[in-house]
């Protein structure tokens, strides 16, 4: 009896080991972290750019004034009264259009009696022409008859002496006559100059006087100023950053 209750009871502590063993591995299995659930992969679609060389534009903002490359004052040549302005501000003009004019009347009556005497020192020139060649027929005759024994040396001289005085006489009516273009073409020049013309194709940006004012070259205001407005210059005060950045004929806006 006492043997197989021993047997007994180790039979039953052999199975509370179990069992608490059992309990034990449960206990662990369920501390431990389940799995996590694979998480779908998320994909985004990029569109593929093909990668080159390009030139890429940079603007630059500058503060400034813009004047015209050409500016052109037209000055009085010579001290007069204008007699008109053909242009304002904001007109077009072309070179050699009459922007302005002088009273020309005292001028052209220079003019005519610079021409009068250019036609009086023609009209010596050919008397003094015609003298001279009387003057050599004269001493040819003389001349002849000399050697022929008909007249004396004193005719032979007188003839020499009319042909060297009518001589002096033409050179002296075409210096005469030279002397007289001479002062035309000065005559002319004036009666040019006191008409103003533009010498370039532009704008009308300045005017200062008008018909009727006093006008002389020692002014210190044009008549007219005329610029040429197609190519600008730009007057502005930049960093040295930003003037490492222009470059001569850079586009502007």
């Amino acid at each position: 009896m006492s043997f197989s209750g021993r047997r007994l009871s180790l039979r039953l502590s052999f199975l509370f080991i179990a069992t608490l063993a059992a309990a034990i591995g449960a206990g662990c299995q369920s501390a431990e972290p389940a799995a996590a659930a694979p998480v779908p992969e998320h994909r985004t679609d990029v569109p593929a750019l093909e990668v080159g060389v390009t030139d890429l534009e940079s603007t630059l903002q500058i503060s400034g004034n813009l004047v015209p490359q050409t500016r052109v004052a037209v000055m009085a040549k010579l001290p007069g009264t204008l007699s008109r302005v053909a242009v304002d501000i904001g007109d077009r003009v072309r070179t050699g259009e009459v922007v302005a004019a002088l009273d020309r009347r005292e001028i052209d009556a220079q003019v005519d009696a610079a021409a009068a005497a250019v036609n009086v020192a023609h009209a010596g020139v050919e008397s003094a022409e015609a003298a001279l060649a009387s003057a050599l027929l004269e001493h040819e005759r003389a001349r002849n008859l000399f050697e022929k024994g008909a007249v004396a040396r004193q005719r032979l001289d007188a003839a020499e002496t009319a042909r060297r005085a009518s001589n002096a006489q033409r050179d002296l009516a075409n210096a005469t006559l030279a002397q007289a273009e001479a002062a035309l073409r000065r005559a002319r020049e004036i009666q040019r100059d006191a008409t103003l013309t533009s010498p370039i194709d532009g704008v009308v940006v300045e005017r200062n006087y008008d018909a009727g004012s006093l006008v002389s070259p020692g002014d210190n205001k044009p008549v007219v100023v005329v610029a040429d407005l197609r190519v600008m210059r730009l007057q502005a005060g930049v960093s040295e950053l930003e003037a490492g950045r222009l470059r001569v004929g850079m586009p502007a806006r």
